[in-house]
Parts: C-alpha cells; structure tokens; sequence
C-alpha cells in the first residue's frame, strides 16, 4: 500500500478556494445590513444612466455638470412629490386615527 503524496500545487489551489470562500462569507455578514441599500442604488443608476447620458450629451461631454443635473431633476421630478405625497398620506392615517378613536374606545369599553 503506497501512501499519496503531497501535491503542493492541488493544496495551493483548495487553500485559495476556502480562503476565498470564508472572505466571502464574512464580507456578506459585514454588509448583510447595507445589501438593500446597495441593490437599490444599482437599480437606481441604471434606471437614471439614460438621462445621465442624455445630459452629458446637452451640456458637451461635461460629466459633473451632467450629474449635478441628473440629481436635480431626479430630485424634483422624484423625490420631492414622492415626499407631499407621503405627507399627504401621513395626515390622512393621523387624521383617520383621530376619528376613528372614540368608536374603539367605546367598543373596548
């Protein structure tokens, strides 16, 4: 019965897939929190990459320029009537809540 010899190269090559496996596996852990907010800037960006270029384009290949407006107009387009209408939304619950309570406090009672 022959003993198996010792590969250096083979023992190299699964060393560096485990150790590649174990960073992976705790560089997931460390950004397990942020993954949403990176998956939706991903998502973001190559939604507003169109308009970006078109800008970039307007303004003659000027790229912060184009940016700076990219954000405005998302900013204004997006962002800002998205916000009235969740305040509009929050008022309403506050004021459903307002009128809603004396029925349940009747019912508890």
């Amino acid at each position: 019965m022959s003993q198996p010899t010792f590969d250096p190269d083979r023992f190299r090559k699964v060393f560096l897939l485990i150790l590649t496996g174990l960073i992976s596996i705790l560089f997931l852990n460390m950004i397990k929190g942020f993954l949403i907010a990176i998956l939706l800037a991903a998502i973001l960006s190559g939604l507003f990459h169109p308009l970006y270029r078109r800008l970039q384009n307007v303004f003659g290949g000027r790229r912060g320029l184009a940016s700076a407006a990219t954000v405005i107009v998302v900013l204004f387009v997006i962002v800002i009537p998205l916000t009235a209408f969740l305040g509009v939304v929050a008022a309403q619950g506050v004021q459903l809540s307002r009128t809603v309570e004396p029925w349940i406090q009747r019912q508890v009672a």
